[in-house]
């Protein structure tokens, strides 16, 4: 007897553990009510058809991003969804999380979906009553990294423009999490998101375009502590960072924080340089503050970095302005022009001779000067010798270095440096990147006829500076259509015209370099003939100088190379060479002219030799609008009066 009530424990204990582990593929028999429950009452609610929700899953419908044919998560990593339909479901998705949130936990906590999905967790608590019965993952690796209790405040921060790499010509966006106390209240040691794309280092520079414009890289969020991308982009690539602090409250700054967590487990997305890029992918992320998309751009071929700043500008949050404060982070040669610009032209022109010659130093003239002028002579040298090494060269050998650095510390502390030693401005008070062009024509051979144009990028060099390149052209997608009695043409279609005038402002060695262009697109032949166009293709190298003073008037000469295709010429084509020289100047304040004359000479293909003149000039009215006049010379003369709208 004693024997069979043994099996019968033995056999009741065995089918227990089976019904323990099997009750349901996931969960078990206990929880399976809980979840029924829970999945009844979100397909009540609809929460898979929520805004929120689909947002925390990266779902868009047909045409809101490029290439988008069907509403579905443009995340590509299986990883990111617990249902293997989750991707393209988000009903399948929504059933499959709450299921995920009950199993059991493992050996790493970290690894359970509660902790891996903390924004889904945390939204669905506040749509759906959760039972009691359902445990509370200690998530350790998420609260060490949040260190939410610590958090004060979100900043969204734009990286100039950089002619160095194509990635960048628009500029870049960042965001960064700052703390009230602790080890990482420094702003440098702030931890900041990136978004980019994952390069192959073996792409040469025809491959990096095509596989940026197309989709043929893929991307991800990345999180690093604020130096290195200040390193990076501020002491290297020598751009100016701009910091706009958010007036996010404390649930809003939590909710963007947790999504960022979600997105940092190694989330692939697909890179599109004009839409899946930083500015779009990290106004996604911003977006998860509030219930409903504040900051989607507009339009869904193109997303701008300063498109979204002129943005956040414009936002209000809880009764106030979404940004609290605006901070320029000088880059390295902003500071090096700062300290230069501080010194008495005197001063200058000893600096360069210490440069030329730093023996100098240990001339009796040199100790003859002040403790002060000395200071500020040695700070401007090894602040020279810093910006020299961010370009691979250096004027002080290691042991002159180590030398100027003891001198320098036994002299009493200098000046601080002021941010604003000359005026510079964020991008937002500059002018948006889009522009509408109307205006009036009057040519020496054709009918008068009225001109509408507009480029969606992003800036000319006649243009307002605040907040872009100086001495720079930066164009793309420009279309011109005329309009007479008798017929409407394209006049002329610039698909990038990229123009950037290296001119020193300090008159330093190596603090300028080499100018260069590149153009190509649809232009006229000449002037006297409208509907006579080519397509051309030209680039070149030259030099640039202020020729006064106080940088009004900068002249320069240019050599390009060209190619032009047409059935205009009589091989079909011309290709040359074409010197140019030019001056900038600003009459008066709101006012900035151009005047250019270049030879155009044909060697290829058919022989030209032409003349070209142009003179353009703009005179600001607003922010958003400026007039232009310009008259230009080919073969005719023509003139145009015409008006800008930024937006």
């Amino acid at each position: 007897m004693g024997s069979d009530l043994s099996i019968w424990r033995f056999l009741f204990l065995v089918l227990w553990m089976l019904a323990s582990l099997v009750g349901t593929p996931s969960t078990g028999w206990s929880q399976e009510p809980s979840i029924q429950k829970l999945i009844t009452e979100a397909t009540h609610q609809e929460l898979a058809r929520h805004s929120y929700w689909l947002r925390l899953l990266r779902y868009h419908a047909p045409g809101e991003t490029l290439l988008q044919w069907s509403t579905s998560s443009d995340v590509r990593s299986p990883s990111f969804f617990n249902s293997p339909q989750g991707a393209t479901d988000p009903q399948a998705e929504l059933e499959a999380t709450l299921r995920a949130f009950f199993l059991p936990v493992k050996e790493d906590p970290n690894q359970h979906a509660q902790c891996r999905f903390v924004a889904r967790f945390q939204w669905l608590q506040t749509q759906l009553t959760f039972p009691e019965t359902l445990r509370q993952v200690e998530c350790p690796l998420y609260e060490r990294w949040s260190n939410r209790n610590q958090v004060k405040s979100i900043s969204l921060i734009f990286a100039s423009a950089f002619m160095g790499n194509p990635a960048s010509i628009y500029g870049h966006l960042l965001m960064k999490v700052n703390f009230e106390e602790g080890l990482f209240a420094h702003s440098l040691l702030s931890p900041t998101f990136n978004f980019g794309a994952q390069l192959e280092p073996g792409d040469n520079a025809l491959e990096y375009a095509l596989k940026g414009l197309f989709g043929g890289y893929f991307a991800r969020f990345t999180d690093e502590r604020f130096y290195n991308y200040n390193h990076v982009y501020g002491e290297t690539e020598l751009r100016d960072l701009w910091e706009y602090e958010l007036n996010l409250d404390a649930q809003q700054r939590q909710r963007v924080i947790a999504h960022a967590w979600e997105l940092l487990q190694g989330v692939d997305f697909t890179y599109y340089f004009f839409r899946s890029n930083c500015a779009f992918q990290m106004s996604e992320l911003l977006d998860m503050a509030w219930d409903k998309p504040r900051m989607r751009p507009e339009f869904s071929m193109w997303a701008m970095p300063t498109t979204q700043f002129f943005k956040i500008t414009e936002l209000e949050n809880n009764g106030e302005s979404l940004v609290r404060d605006i901070r320029l982070i000088p880059s390295r040669q902003r500071r090096l022009r700062q300290r230069v610009r501080s010194l008495s032209p005197g001063m200058q022109q000893e600096l360069l001779r210490l440069i030329e010659n730093p023996e100098r130093l240990q001339d009796p003239a040199f100790s003859k000067k002040t403790g002060t002028d000395q200071a500020a002579l040695l700070d401007a040298m090894i602040d020279y010798n810093q910006y020299q090494a961010s370009q691979n060269e250096t004027f002080l050998s290691p042991d002159q270095k180590q030398q100027l650095l003891v001198q320098r510390s036994q002299l009493p502390r200098g000046v601080p440096l002021e941010v604003d030693a000359y005026p510079v401005k964020p991008p937002t008070e500059g002018t948006p990147p889009g522009r509408l062009r109307f205006g009036f024509v009057h040519n020496t051979e054709l009918e008068n006829a009225l001109e509408l144009g507009a480029h969606p990028s992003y800036h000319d060099l006649l243009g307002r500076e605040d907040g872009h390149l100086p001495n720079a052209d930066l164009i793309t997608f420009d279309f011109r259509l005329r309009l007479s009695r008798d017929e409407v043409v394209l006049r002329q279609l610039e698909l990038l015209n990229i123009r950037s005038l290296k001119v020193s402002p300090t008159g330093l060695p190596l603090d300028s370099g080499w100018s260069w262009q590149f153009r190509g697109g649809l232009e006229p032949r000449d002037l006297e003939c409208s509907r006579c166009r080519v397509f051309h293709v030209s680039g070149g190298f030259g030099k640039a100088s202020p020729i006064a003073a106080s940088q009004k008037m900068i002249g320069y000469a240019f050599v390009h190379a060209f190619t032009k295709i047409s059935e205009e010429f009589e091989y079909d084509y011309t290709a040359g060479l074409r010197p140019s020289i030019g001056l900038i100047f600003y009459p008066v304040t709101g006012w900035k002219s151009e005047v250019q004359w270049s030879y155009l000479g044909g060697f290829a293909g058919e022989i030209v030799a032409e003349h070209q003149v142009e003179w353009n000039h703009r005179w600001n009215v607003t922010t958003d609008w400026e007039a232009r006049f310009e008259f230009r010379y080919h073969e005719a003369s023509e003139a145009l009066l015409g008006m800008h709208y930024y937006w």
